[in-house]
């Protein structure tokens, strides 16, 4: 176990992220696609037709071809870096090393809470590790409520072994609840299945294979990688090019427990309307609650409302 004292800075604090950061994150889309077409008309005013259609045909191959090679990256980009821990915090943490089913070793840490209360099986987003600052005071507002925390980094992330993969993210999942259940002894009607962005995919995959489970909560998540790629790249055949698809909204209709689902209308990352697509997908019991600011802080940014939520739809006492 290791602890340490309070040391929350400024980069720790979303008022700082910086403004155009979000802004490129939000309109930067727009503004390369505006500036193409200015591009591709001053080809058609300057060489006539036949150049702007031989432009638009690379441009269109070139496209495919970037899709094909770099959805990895775009998908998960795996950061390497585990700075600060729970400790920056002041919580106390155990240093974990899970096995997959398939031999790779992942990086995490179990964050103990009160023992009566049900364990949080956190999986997060991409580009981001274990050590990322939202990921930390999140731990730190679930442990307020008392809830014990398993997060853990997908293989290739952090200090885990391999490369990521829709399957391995999954077969990872499956490592961090079986370590709950068998090395930590929790019933899975004690577990709730958390998901945040990219970890959505993964938790609701495993919330629909272990119907037992206390709860899927799934926060500011897309409903499938093809619906997100058709937003970003609607003149791209999808279906035929993307070979990861985490299809939160199907899979949720095979969830059993009961399901929140969290999202900000200002989410400049993923869509609210994505959100308010799974939450209609859920069977019942099931609650949507509307959070205040963007992708990554929204839960910081309505923390009262969102602390009450959770409180209340885990019905936790105290």
């Amino acid at each position: 176990m290791a602890r340490g004292g309070c040391c929350c800075g400024k980069a720790m604090d979303p008022q700082y992220i910086h403004p155009v950061l979000s802004w490129v994150k939000r309109y930067g889309l727009y503004a390369l696609y505006a500036l193409l077409l200015v591009c591709f008309a001053w080809l058609f005013k300057r060489w006539g037709l036949k150049t702007l259609l031989a432009s638009l045909a690379g441009f269109y191959v070139l496209a495919c071809i970037l899709a094909v090679i770099g959805q990895e990256l775009v998908i998960y980009y795996p950061k390497r870096h585990v700075g600060a821990t729970p400790a920056e915090m002041g919580l106390d943490f155990e240093r974990l090393q899970l096995t997959t089913s398939d031999g790779e070793l992942l990086h995490g840490w179990f964050i103990p809470g009160e023992r009566q209360q049900p364990a949080v099986l956190f999986c997060h987003g991409n580009a981001s590790t274990v050590s990322t600052a939202s990921h930390l005071k999140l731990i730190d507002l679930l442990h307020s409520l008392g809830l014990p925390v398993l997060i853990f980094d997908y293989r290739g992330f952090g200090r885990s072994s391999g490369s990521p993969s829709e399957s391995g993210t999954y077969r990872d999942g499956e490592a961090a609840w079986h370590f709950l259940v068998q090395s930590r002894g929790y019933d899975p009607g004690d577990i709730v299945i958390w998901g945040k962005s990219l970890g959505g995919g993964i938790a609701s995959y495993l919330a629909a294979r272990h119907s037992g489970c206390r709860a899927l909560v799934l926060e500011s998540t897309f409903t499938s990688i093809p619906d997100v790629a058709r937003r970003i790249v609607p003149f791209l055949p999808v279906e035929r090019i993307i070979r990861h698809t985490y299809p939160v909204k199907a899979r949720v209709r095979q969830v059993e427990a009961p399901v929140l689902v969290m999202h900000s209308p200002q989410d400049e990352t993923i869509p609210y309307g994505m959100g308010l697509e799974i939450f209609a997908a859920a069977g019942e019991p099931k609650r949507f609650v509307a959070l205040q600011g963007g992708h990554e802080w929204g839960f910081l940014a309505s923390r009262e409302a969102y602390r009450e939520a959770v409180r209340e739809f885990l019905r936790l006492g105290g």
